[in-house]
């Protein structure tokens, strides 16, 4: 179940080698965010981004955004701080596109300075708004948590579905990790799930019996000792 992200020094080696001049989600999505289970809500011009329809575009579950849209971070539902988040919007022709990891160019970001609560971005990107898949990622540049969203211009040619996955633990040979209703899931982070907080690795998987990477115990059912 390993997924990759787009690291910043990907993204960086990206634009210094294109020259291009300054992207979460899930989809790499949820609201989850932060590992003190903080979390950043995406709003977009025609709602929260977890409510647009989704499609799926070449084995890739990406957001339908409507022309024209715009999309940001806002402050009524986030917690996280936005001193210290970096994010990016990024571009991939739809043509090459192979998966979330490989081809996408900036064209827009906050070179670590810190995000505004409420500042809004355009959403798609104007030359290429119809011909690109777009990317959301946004990074707490102290903890290393990360979100990372995938949407497409909705031009009607795109058969929308919504909300395919069951949110819910899932287990496989190697663990146990949280799919959210998006089919996103959890990664370098904690969530909270019907009351209690779990640290998710790397690789998705929850921690439990341990301490976490920022110094938390967890018990043998992966819930947060407080």
């Amino acid at each position: 179940m390993r997924k990759e992200k787009i690291s910043k020094g990907f993204i960086g080696g990206v634009v210094a080698i294109a020259m291009v001049i300054s992207s979460v989600s899930t989809a790499l999505a949820g609201n989850v965010y932060g590992d003190d289970g903080s979390h950043v809500k995406v709003m977009t011009t025609a709602g929260e981004l977890d409510s647009l329809p989704l499609t799926n575009f070449k084995g890739t579950n990406v957001y339908l955004m409507p022309a024209d849209s715009n999309i940001w971070i806002s402050s009524a539902g986030s917690t996280a701080d936005p001193s210290t988040i970096y994010f990016s919007f990024a571009v991939c022709p739809k043509e090459t596109f192979v998966d979330t990891n490989n081809g996408f160019l900036i064209w827009d970001n906050n070179d670590d300075n810190g995000m505004d609560f409420d500042k809004q971005h355009v959403a798609l990107f104007a030359p290429e708004a119809s011909t690109s898949v777009h990317s959301l990622y946004l990074e707490d540049i102290n903890d290393g948590s990360w979100l990372q969203f995938w949407y497409i211009l909705d031009d009607g040619s795109y058969s929308a579905t919504q909300n395919n996955f069951t949110s819910g633990w899932k287990q496989d040979s190697i663990g146990w990790w949280y799919q959210n209703a998006d089919g996103s899931y959890p990664k370098s982070a904690w969530q909270l799930i019907n009351g209690k907080y779990y640290y998710f690795n790397g690789d998705g998987y929850m921690l439990s019996n341990t301490t976490t990477p920022d110094g938390y115990k967890v018990n043998s059912s992966g819930a947060w000792i407080q």
